[in-house]
Formats: structure tokens, sequence, C-alpha cells
């Protein structure tokens, strides 16, 4: 079954206690608010695995992979537009800094992992949005993950 929720209806990517974490969202399937933020930022065990795995290990680049939009989002934290720019153009993909994607994204956005990285660790993220909801897409991706992580 596809869906952006988990098994307690949180989306889980609007869990992460960026900045501008709320409970209450809208979701590209409807502008009706929902509770889909969670009662309260990392109240998700899959959330809380992940800002844990991630606090541990400490990575240079987290890319994140989503869809379906067709562009390549950096949050705006060290060197990540350099580095959506350079991956999009790799994988024929727009890129996009998340201060001008608004109008890309027609519902919230907040609360995400990428914001959150951005918001308590100024660490660099992006989101590659691919282009299709039923395909990897990886031959198109391969080259450009290679570049970016410096393989």
């Amino acid at each position: 079954v596809r869906s952006r929720f988990n098994a307690r209806g949180v989306d889980l990517n609007r869990n992460f206690p960026a900045n501008d974490w709320k409970s209450v969202v809208t979701t590209p399937q409807s502008s009706q608010p929902t509770a889909a933020g969670g009662p309260e930022p990392l109240s998700e065990p899959e959330s809380l695995a992940i800002a844990r795995y991630i606090n541990q290990t400490a990575p240079v680049l987290v890319l994140s992979f989503h869809s379906k939009a067709a562009v390549v989002e950096a949050n705006e934290a060290g060197f990540s537009v350099g580095a959506a720019a350079q991956y999009a153009s790799k994988a024929r993909y727009q890129a996009v800094p998340k201060s001008q994607s608004a109008d890309i994204f027609k519902y919230d956005t907040t609360g995400a992992m990428e914001d959150w990285l951005r918001d308590k660790s100024g660490r660099p993220a992006i989101v590659v949005e691919l282009a299709s909801g039923d395909s990897s897409e990886f031959a198109r991706n391969r080259e450009a993950l290679w570049y970016t992580t410096g393989l």
C-alpha cells in the first residue's frame, strides 16, 4: 500500500525538530489540515532512529530520495547548493534551493529532515526528487551519485 504515513498516521518527513515543525500540516493528497507532523518532533520510532544514526555517524552530506518533482533541492547549509547543482546537472534535473521551492511543493513541507539538519547542526543535505513515482531512475542517477559522493 502506498502511503506517506506510518502506522500511526504520521508523515515521517514532517516529524523532525526543524525550526518550522508543526503538528498539523497539509499534504500533497489533501489541503485539509491533519496531525501528520506527529504529536511532537521525533515522536515516531522511525524518524528517531534516523536522527540518532545521523547524529552518531556525522555524515558530511546527506542525500534523501523522494518523488516526484524532478528537482534536486538544497537545504542551503554548507556546500549543499553547489552539491545540488552538480547532482542536478549530472542527473538532468532542475536544481533549486529550499528558499525557492515553495512553488514546486504546494503543501506544508515543515519538519523535514533536511531542514532539521540545516537548523540544528548546519549539516548540508540535498533532496533528490525523482521524476517518477514508480521507478528508482537508477540509470539516470547512477553517475550523479558517484560524482556527488566522490567515488
